[in-house]
């Protein structure tokens, strides 16, 4: 697979090369610009500071992340048509590319989901002055 990927890298145009380049320049940054004007009108708007736009505070702040860590080396390796930066970042490169596109996603889902999951806890909860048994507490989180 790397041998093709490399061979398709090398046998584009010239047109391609700059079409490809530019145009994932100009999304790299749209995206940076507006995810910062995001996560600024948050800032400055009270109104806006509620937990359905603190999800897409955090997805703006991965977006933004995305653009300034990952982005970048992709506009280069694409102009170059090969990997210039060696094996080892190539490593982090994908794991950044994975952790900013991918996880959030789903942490914030999870995140959404845990005041529900809180909610049950207390109708569950035990009188006041008995305590609950590791028992109880482990069943409620396989119940989950």
């Amino acid at each position: 697979m790397k041998d093709s990927l490399s061979l398709e890298l090398a046998m584009r145009t010239e047109t391609l090369v700059w079409i490809e380049t530019v145009l994932l320049a100009v999304i790299n940054a749209v995206a940076l610009c507006g995810n910062l004007l995001t996560c600024y009108a948050v800032h400055r708007n009270q109104g806006l500071r509620t937990l359905p736009n603190m999800l897409v505070v955090a997805l703006a702040v991965s977006d933004i992340l995305m653009s300034i860590c990952c982005m970048p080396f992709s506009v280069a390796t694409l102009f170059r048509g090969e990997w210039m930066f060696g094996e080892t970042f190539c490593r982090f490169h994908g794991l950044g590319v994975f952790m900013f596109s991918n996880s959030p996603g789903w942490g914030h889902i999870s995140c959404l989901k845990a005041p529900g999951w809180g909610r049950r806890m207390r109708a569950n909860a035990p009188p006041p002055g008995s305590t609950p048994s590791n028992t109880s507490a482990v069943f409620l989180l396989i119940r989950e």
